[in-house]
């Protein structure tokens, strides 16, 4: 079986696939200044072609605004209509810059509800998501700066800001959600457990979370099944050797006990109760 895009030319299958599962309408209540040609909807798709095409220019970017596969889609407007669409970049680079963060948020998670909805499950029904967390380098702004500060020690403060992130990946397709992120240092540092309780809420029906020691601890599991899901969790050794002595057996290699939250867990997370 072929689908109705064996027969687009590759450079116009990813706007295709892209007009698919971003529709127009997704985007319609968001006022960004720009209803002429550069409606949020073009601008996200325009970013979307930077992306794909090895973070491609500006220039590039209009061009493919001017004589690509997004020129047939392009908002009823005077300019539209009189083809008289400058190359000048100016217009799409302010557009870029006052696109609402809430827009690319929606995006974000409609694209990735719309590739997942179908995906094989990992597990008795369920898909399966790796949680896991990182780092990244953020240009050097005092916007970036106040938000996410860099990290400091003996010598002083570092260069570049540093932003925390935590992933969910889906085990069999890769696909991953939006992540959650937040400062790494400063006073509104955020830890892994704190970002992740976030993530939660976004991965959709019932799954099976995995993840490594730095997960496997109340808080987290806690908001893993209060969202419905299943998790299999790594754990350091000594909260291991204490889980199991307070557990009882059921089978080999298998335990049940109340998961009850420590002195530390209910100052951190004062709502939560136990996990079975």
């Amino acid at each position: 079986m072929t689908s109705s895009l064996d027969s687009e030319p590759v450079a116009i299958q990813p706007f295709r696939i892209f007009d698919r599962i971003v529709p127009r309408a997704l985007l319609e209540a968001f006022e960004s200044g720009h209803q002429g040609i550069f409606s949020p909807w073009v601008v996200v798709w325009l970013m979307v072609f930077q992306r794909l095409h090895k973070n491609a220019s500006l220039s590039r970017a209009v061009a493919e605004l001017r004589l690509g596969a997004v020129a047939e889609s392009l908002p009823d407007c005077k300019r539209v209509r009189d083809d008289t669409i400058s190359a000048n970049t100016g217009g799409y680079s302010q557009a870029r810059s006052d696109l609402p963060m809430d827009a690319a948020v929606l995006v974000a998670d409609a694209v990735f509800q719309t590739l997942t909805a179908n995906q094989t499950p990992a597990w008795k029904g369920r898909r399966g998501f790796l949680l896991d967390g990182t780092t990244l380098s953020a240009t050097h702004t005092a916007e970036l700066v106040e938000h996410f500060p860099p990290a400091e020690n003996q010598h002083g403060r570092s260069h570049w800001p540093v932003v925390h992130l935590v992933t969910a990946h889906d085990i069999v397709s890769g696909f991953a959600a939006r992540p959650q992120w937040g400062a790494m240092y400063g006073p509104q540092a955020v830890s892994e457990a704190t970002l992740c309780r976030c993530l939660m809420g976004r991965l959709g029906p019932p799954a099976l979370i995995l993840a490594d020691r730095n997960f496997g601890i109340f808080s987290v599991a806690y908001a893993a099944t209060q969202a419905g899901h299943d998790v299999v969790f790594r754990l350091k050794d000594d909260r291991w050797d204490r889980m199991v002595a307070e557990a009882v057996p059921t089978g080999p290699g298998q335990w049940q006990l109340e998961w009850r939250p420590s002195r530390w867990d209910r100052k951190a997370s004062p709502k939560t109760s136990v996990i079975y």
